[in-house]
């Protein structure tokens, strides 16, 4: 509200980063941010020596441009370098020993594209990550925090004989 002398007062609680200082409203920027993270199957736990790579259009560059990095315990945390309304595309480019190349499909079911090559991703003005889904919708994507889940590579061995029968009781 403002005062007959101008100065300026709220109306109950400001937003984070809103202050008023007698007859000027601040408002802070603060930079978007995002996390990547590869986990086991289940989520329960990181999955480290995986590589991602994310193409886009970086804030602050004039041409699209890579970051690649390797997974760790803690999910690799970006600030301000995704420019609001553009798209960037994530791929993992390997996999950590003794785990495969899940498709993104596998954590975000209606991801686009449909095999799960990629994921989409776009930063809102307001600081939202989500994806595209195969309809080319947004869909939004909790904490701003990418989880991909990796499956254990698996091994199965059979006896068999010479005409390539199975063997019943082979050990």
């Amino acid at each position: 509200t403002m005062q007959a002398d101008g100065t300026l007062t709220a109306e109950g609680d400001l937003p984070e980063g809103v202050t008023i200082e007698n007859k000027v409203v601040k408002v802070a920027d603060t930079k978007n941010k995002a996390a990547f993270a590869k986990t086991n199957a289940d989520g329960t736990s990181a999955v480290t020596g995986a590589e991602f790579r994310l193409k886009g259009v970086f804030a602050g560059e004039a041409a699209e441009g890579t970051e690649t990095w390797p997974t760790a315990a803690d999910a690799k945390a970006f600030e301000g370098r995704r420019a609001a309304g553009r798209e960037y595309v994530l791929t993992e480019t390997a996999a950590a020993a003794g785990y495969v190349i899940s498709p993104f499909t596998d954590s975000y079911a209606d991801a686009a594209p449909a095999d799960g090559s990629s994921l989409t991703v776009k930063m809102s003005n307001a600081g939202q990550l989500s994806y595209k889904t195969a309809t080319g919708s947004w869909e939004p994507i909790g904490g701003n925090a990418v989880a991909v889940k990796d499956a254990q590579n698996k091994l199965f061995l059979y006896k068999q004989d010479a005409a390539g029968a199975a063997l019943a009781g082979a050990v």
